[in-house]
């Protein structure tokens, strides 16, 4: 059984008729164990694999060499999610983490799953230390 379900079964138990996902504030709390985790919005839509590699693809051209990891997660949070904006005026749930040695990005999928994102090259990867911070 998968955190995810956990989850369901601690914060659900009571609603047995409600086939309702967790909130996203646990979704992420169970993908990356951090409780820093800061949603500014109250609704934020689900962001799927295929919109993710379409927004990537304009952002690619944009990479300064010189970043480093911090400057990558922010430039791409701040692309994907401005052409969401106003692009497909989607409100996506896709944000950047900070662990104690790396900074990336991720975004959550309509099947409640967390992708985590490597800024460089677009492409999922593993958290390989403690999150320390959470930011949508």
């Amino acid at each position: 059984m998968g955190l995810i379900d956990v989850l369901r079964r601690r914060f659900f138990h009571r609603y047995t008729r409600i086939q309702s996902p967790p909130a996203l504030y646990y979704i992420v709390y169970a993908a990356t164990g951090c409780r820093n985790i800061y949603i500014p919005d109250q609704h934020l839509d689900f962001t799927t694999d295929e919109l993710f590699d379409q927004l990537y693809t304009d952002y690619e051209n944009i990479q300064n060499p010189l970043w480093d990891c911090d400057d990558r997660a922010r430039s791409l949070w701040c692309h994907v999610r401005n052409e969401a904006l106003t692009k497909y005026r989607k409100n996506l749930a896709f944000g950047m983490l900070w662990t104690e040695r790396h900074a990336l990005c991720l975004y959550v999928t309509p099947e409640t799953e967390v992708r985590f994102i490597e800024p460089t090259n677009g492409r999922p990867t593993i958290v390989h230390s403690r999150v320390r911070f959470v930011i949508f």
